[in-house]
């Protein structure tokens, strides 16, 4: 069997605390490591690593202090890495997001090349938002209203046409692109016309344990979990809640992550009285997950979405909004539900099985079930297909 040499390229500290994409590197190189491959990690600019945190493979840093502007140093370190290392694979982990074409353009002809895109194929193509969702009192003024409601498809079809011209120019010098999701991929194909004999779909493994028989004794408790930002759309879950709460005063909800929507929330839910809710920060989520019955998950956009099948692994129920694409092809009708991405909606979709524990019993054993198909064992292998296919 051919052993694999792999360099992943990331923008930030591939820790087991990080954020999804950066826990699924981690998670796949781990994997690979496991299986008798070498796998190390190339961060973009040149950051600090010598914190007490650890990261359990072996990482490196570009030396430019300016990252976007690489020079003849930079180049000359990144081959010589390459080569010291004797690197066959590299994968670049955020091949949309990052638009540099730097890693892939300067690997060898030998070295397999994949663009790795950790994100919804047509990001930050989004539709207009709506001005309920924003506290911005300059948005009522003439000229700020017209601007936000005709910047925005302005916007959109340049940033197709960028993002169209971004993909042709990963076809050209990457030997794969991956994709998390096939809706994705599909997405990415209509809007650039590369060749899908080029694209590939992988999705993400789960970073923790499957809890698999073993017992794991549920509560009446509603989750969120992940950064509190606004894309994550937290408020809607606050909304949800705020419906669910006097019908169902057995029911606790609790939010595990931190970010800079967190005041608002906070703000919200003093102003609106909103009882039996905990915001417990940033921290550890597994015991949540372990506890949580329900898991909403409400993002506008998103890749994979990682705490989806991390909390099935524990027997936590999700109920996703449908516009985190990738979400159909996660969720089976018998361990989850896909819904219609409005407050309302979520909320009668958690009522549902609220008033349903049978079904929620059910579905808690089936989401075990369903998250097996994404531990790290699974994906690693389908990586290694793809390999030894180039």
């Amino acid at each position: 069997m051919m052993t694999y040499r792999l360099l992943f390229i990331a923008n930030a500290r591939c820790l087991p605390t990080a954020g999804g994409v950066e826990r699924a590197t981690l998670s796949l190189a781990q994997s690979l490591i496991a299986k008798g491959h070498y796998a190390a990690v190339l961060y973009t600019s040149s950051i600090d690593i010598s914190g007490s945190d650890v990261c359990p493979i072996q990482e490196f840093c570009m030396p430019a202090a300016e990252p976007y502007h690489y020079d003849a140093e930079a180049r000359r370190f990144y081959r010589q890495l390459l080569e010291r290392e004797a690197i066959n694979v590299v994968i670049f982990q955020n091949a949309v997001t990052d638009r540099r074409l730097f890693f892939l353009e300067n690997a060898p002809g030998s070295v397999i090349k994949i663009a790795n895109v950790n994100v919804e194929a047509t990001h930050r193509i989004y539709p207009s938002a709506r001005l309920a969702e924003y506290d911005c009192t300059t948005l009522k003024s003439g000229a700020w209203w017209l601007l936000w409601h005709t910047a925005p498809p302005l916007a959109r079809r340049l940033s197709a046409k960028l993002l169209a011209r971004h993909y042709r120019q990963l076809a050209r010098c990457a030997d794969a692109i991956v994709f998390r999701a096939e809706a994705h991929r599909r997405a990415a194909i209509a809007l650039s016309g590369i060749d899908d004999a080029i694209t590939c779909v992988v999705p993400n493994s789960c970073a923790f344990h499957i809890a698999g028989d073993e017992p794991c004794a549920k509560e009446k408790l509603l989750l969120f979990a992940g950064r509190l930002v606004a894309y994550k759309q937290p408020l809607h879950f606050l909304r949800a809640w705020q419906r669910l709460a006097p019908a169902h005063p057995d029911w606790q909800a609790a939010i595990v992550g931190d970010g800079p929507e967190r005041a608002s929330l906070e703000r919200y839910i003093a102003r609106h009285s909103i009882e039996r809710i905990t915001l417990y920060g940033q921290c550890d989520p597994v015991p949540y997950y372990r506890r949580a019955a329900i898991l909403a998950f409400t993002s506008a956009t998103e890749g994979f979405g990682n705490v989806v099948v991390e909390a099935m692994a524990h027997g936590c129920v999700p109920v996703a909004y449908s516009t985190a694409e990738a979400m159909p092809e996660v969720i089976t009708p018998e361990c989850g539900i896909v819904s219609s991405p409005s407050p309302d909606a979520l909320a009668a979709n958690i009522e549902n099985l609220m008033n349903s524990p049978e079904r929620l019993r059910d579905m808690e054993r089936e989401a075990v079930v369903r998250a097996s198909a994404f531990t790290p064992e699974v994906i690693a292998d389908k990586w290694l297909t793809l390999l030894s296919s180039h």
